[in-house]
């Protein structure tokens, strides 16, 4: 894992949910990795599982929701976690 795929990987998840973010009245440059996406009420469930199947297609992996850590899953930093761990 490089700084720069994680570089790559934040950035594309930034910008999946920039239009999310933009609809629920926040800016896309406020979020850090530590963002809750779900409980903030940013995203709804059903914007999270587009997101979802939109970085599986990106990133090439599959993910598996029943595995996840719903704590650390729904924010910034741990998509891109999970995504990085995934892809190695």
């Amino acid at each position: 894992m490089t700084g720069t795929r994680e570089a790559e990987v934040r950035a594309t998840i930034i910008d999946l949910v920039t239009p999310m973010v933009e609809r629920a009245g926040r800016a896309a440059a406020d979020l850090e990795d530590s963002t809750e996406l779900l409980q903030s009420g940013l995203i709804d469930s059903f914007e999270f599982l587009d997101l979802i199947t939109e970085i599986e297609q990106r990133a090439g992996v599959e993910i598996d929701l029943a595995a996840l850590d719903d704590d650390d899953f729904t924010t910034i930093g741990g998509l891109v976690g999970y995504v990085l761990a995934a892809e190695s």
